[in-house]
């Protein structure tokens, strides 16, 4: 994995994120946001990180540090200045 300079991914809605590159646990990008910033890249997967607001259940706030998506869900690149 390495570090990269912040990324603004636009994503295909039909695909998945996952909890690591290559992991069975997934969720579909249609319930988190379809525009997501990558900080970090590992072969063709980018990490990326999830507003908050979109992982509560039963009043718990649920904080991944960085989640994951393949590069063949992205549509677009634009680097953050």
């Amino acid at each position: 994995m390495k570090e990269i300079s912040l990324l603004s991914l636009q994503l295909r809605s039909s695909g998945n994120i996952y909890l690591a590159p290559g992991s069975a646990l997934r969720w579909p990008i249609s319930q988190t946001e379809t525009s997501l910033i990558a900080i970090a890249q590992w072969k063709d997967w980018y990490g990326v990180m999830i507003s908050r607001s979109k992982w509560k259940e039963d009043y718990q706030i649920y904080r991944p540090a960085i989640l994951w998506v393949q590069g063949k869900d992205v549509t677009a690149r634009e680097i953050n200045a």
